[in-house]
């Protein structure tokens, strides 16, 4: 509706102005033949009349960006006046030594105007637990794994973390308890020590020994020393002085998030961005990694979905498949089908005695 609005308006504008100037124009010439002015008169008339036209054009396209954005401002203020519905709590969520324990129940969430992307989902992951979310496109898996995390409210149903519901915890205490690694991971114009170190920075801060010791521990030492100034390398295109691929941006990313010693590690897609001998030896380390934690991954490589304790299957907002690797394999259904169709594609790690968990069967 705006642009019909703007073409017409321009249109209109348009054609008003040209035949104002032609009729000048008409005006002027008819001057000149009668003597009435010289053609100088006329020339002069013809240079001013086209900057005019120039500047009414300008003129209108500049009332058509300030009507644009008059409507974002609108939108921003009416979002401002929005009364918040979500309260906050302000309880602390128990202590576990092996990781959070989360529960869901009956949860349905829906996006505005649009039906139920999860539908009364009940599950519960346990403490120490690693679980994969498995499902295609649309699933509502990244849905799932920001509801557990507090991103979003769920419009009906229960969250509780280690017997808490999620609307009691004090926000804070919730944030420090998780270590989120999204899919869309941060690319921080920043050295390479304090890219990872940004996981937790009230920690590590001042600490290189700690963040090299993270960096160890997740794989990614010896990408960052060949960088020119190893930890101290600046990075990112705008102010950096070293630009990385997408692999080792998602590396950094991981180290990040397993940088803080936190309850929960949802990783959303971890090996996306990574070469299949990257992701291999991840694959080596996970277990290692996420000792003492509880672990929620959402992934469509199978390579990684077949190291977890559980996994579960969603489908048109629901969980239909929950097991096993060989619990699910057995079964037949979705997961089998998906994960034959992926280890038909699968590449082996080069000079490897360790294959798929499939493969090795």
């Amino acid at each position: 509706v705006l642009h019909r609005q703007d073409l017409l308006g321009s249109s209109l504008a348009t054609v008003i102005l040209s035949v104002g100037l032609y009729g000048l124009f008409s005006v002027v010439t008819y001057d000149v033949l009668r003597g009435a002015a010289t053609l100088g008169d006329l020339a002069i008339f013809t240079g001013a009349a086209g900057r005019l036209r120039s500047s009414v054009d300008q003129a209108i396209r500049s009332m058509t960006v300030a009507l644009e954005h008059s409507l974002f401002v609108g939108n921003l203020r009416e979002f401002l006046s929005t009364p918040a519905e979500a309260s906050f709590g302000t309880r602390s969520i128990p202590d576990s030594a092996d990781g959070a324990s989360v529960s869901i129940e009956e949860v349905t969430f829906a996006y505005p105007g649009a039906k139920p992307v999860l539908e009364r989902v009940s599950f519960e992951i346990r403490a120490g637990e690693t679980i994969a979310l498995v499902g295609e496109n649309g699933a509502g898996k990244t849905t799932f794994a920001k509801l557990i995390a507090g991103l979003y409210r769920p419009d009906t149903g229960r969250i509780r973390w280690n017997g808490v519901e999620i609307g009691d915890i004090d926000p804070a205490d919730l944030r420090n308890r998780i270590s989120f690694i999204f899919q869309a991971f941060g690319r921080y114009e920043a050295t390479a020590g304090e890219n990872i170190a940004f996981g937790d920075w009230r920690e590590l801060v001042g600490r290189p020994d700690m963040v090299r010791e993270i960096a160890r521990r997740a794989g990614v030492e010896d990408m960052v020393q060949e960088l020119p100034d190893g930890f101290e390398t600046l990075l990112g295109r705008r102010f950096g002085t070293k630009s990385l691929s997408g692999g080792q941006w998602q590396q950094l990313a991981l180290a990040r998030g397993l940088a803080r010693e936190s309850g929960l590690v949802i990783l959303d897609e971890p090996t996306a961005n990574l070469d299949p001998k990257a992701e291999y030896e991840l694959f080596l380390r996970f277990k290692e990694l996420i000792a003492g934690r509880t672990a929620l991954i959402v992934s469509h490589r199978f390579s990684t979905i077949a190291m977890v304790d559980r996994i579960v299957v969603l489908s048109g907002g629901r969980i239909i498949e929950d097991g096993s690797h060989d619990e699910l394999m057995s079964l037949g259904g979705t997961y089998a089908t998906l994960y034959r169709l992926h280890r038909d594609q699968m590449p082996r790690p080069p000079d490897s005695d360790v294959m798929p968990m499939e493969t090795r069967r």
